[in-house]
């Protein structure tokens, strides 16, 4: 009965030594075809080489999102609305075919200018209004306040 068991136990230490060659040798097909690449360049090179791909892109990033702040402080300057309105100055002169208008130029935070053109037959009279918080210090016209209005209601 000893011999059979230690029949039976070689044999099965057998198979285990066979299954772990067959795995061993996956195994190494497996890490050949991981570590194979152009002319023959190891793994840790090619980790290396997008380590310092992925270094440049972060700096990319960084660059593009100071040039993002950049332009949206830039912007927050700069005209962001215009609205011009038309209307007829004089009308109960004969009119003048709604060529007397009154553009807003503003930025986000409602500073510009308003500039006003006054059209009657023999003259034309151009006024500009500084902004400062969508108002001015001079007195403004209703067609004035309208394009204001509008050119706000457009930010």
């Amino acid at each position: 009965m000893e011999w059979n068991n230690e029949l039976l136990i070689m044999i099965i230490m057998g198979l285990i030594l066979i299954a772990l060659m067959i795995w061993i040798i996956h195994l190494e097909i497996r890490l050949k075809r991981l570590t194979a690449g152009k002319k023959g360049h190891s793994l840790e090179s090619s980790i290396t080489s997008l380590h310092k791909d992925l270094q440049q892109l972060q700096t990319g990033c960084r660059r593009s999102e100071s040039a993002i702040e950049d332009l949206q402080q830039k912007t927050k300057n700069s005209i962001r609305s215009i609205e011009t309105i038309r209307f007829d100055a004089f009308k109960e002169s004969g009119g003048s075919g709604k060529q007397s208008f009154a553009t807003a130029f503003i930025n986000e935070q409602g500073d510009g200018v308003v500039i006003s053109s006054l059209y009657a037959r023999d003259r034309v009279s151009v006024y500009a209004k500084p902004l400062n918080n969508f108002s001015s210090v001079f007195e403004l016209s209703e067609e004035e306040k309208r394009s204001i209005t509008k050119a706000r209601d457009n930010i």
